[in-house]
């Protein structure tokens, strides 16, 4: 109830916090491309600000604003949203993931991820719905399923698989081989 309280008194502050004048100033939508290829930010067509809607292909590294659809390359960063599938050697998306993300050294997500995350290094700074394989896997609330040589997240609705296994927030912090907490 409290929670409730203090998120409803939040929505107020900002809402009457929004002034005429910073709507104005508010950043111009996207425009949309079906494909981006690049060499390496921001030598791109199109600019890195497009949100693509279908593929982009990052030579070595990418980076555009969303991304629905499929992203190949060595490095990719989109600075919203992924929706879709991303393979590559390196990818960090500043929004949310919902999809597949396959790495060789990094899969991150600094928001909320749906779906599945696999690299040698696998985070999610908010919320995992789905599963992460890794050596390293780290989530903050990880509500599914976590595979890997080490495996770290404060929050945990569900299943760690690995040498060591860190659910903060639960009576067994700590555990080898396999972890729980529901």
């Amino acid at each position: 109830m409290k929670k409730t309280f203090a998120f409803a008194a939040a929505v107020l502050v900002m809402a009457f916090a929004v002034k005429a004048d910073d709507l104005a100033t508010a950043e111009p939508a996207a425009t949309v491309s079906p494909i981006q290829v690049a060499l390496f930010s921001p030598t791109e067509l199109p600019s890195p600000d497009t949100d693509i809607r279908g593929l982009r292909l990052s030579f070595i590294y990418g980076r555009c604003r969303n991304l629905s659809g499929i992203d190949l390359g060595i490095a990719n960063h989109c600075r919203g949203r992924l929706a879709g599938f991303e393979l590559g050697g390196f990818s960090m998306v500043t929004g949310n993931t919902s999809g597949v993300q396959i790495n060789l050294c990094a899969s991150i997500t600094l928001r909320e991820m749906r779906g599945f995350q696999c690299a040698s290094y696998t985070s999610c700074r908010d919320v995992g719905r789905g599963m992460q394989l890794g050596v390293i896997n780290h989530c903050t609330d990880m509500r599914g399923f976590q595979l890997g040589l080490l495996n770290v997240s404060s929050e945990m609705t569900g299943v760690q698989i690995g040498l060591i296994n860190i659910i903060s927030e639960s009576p067994l912090p700590v555990f080898p081989i396999l972890n729980a907490h529901f």
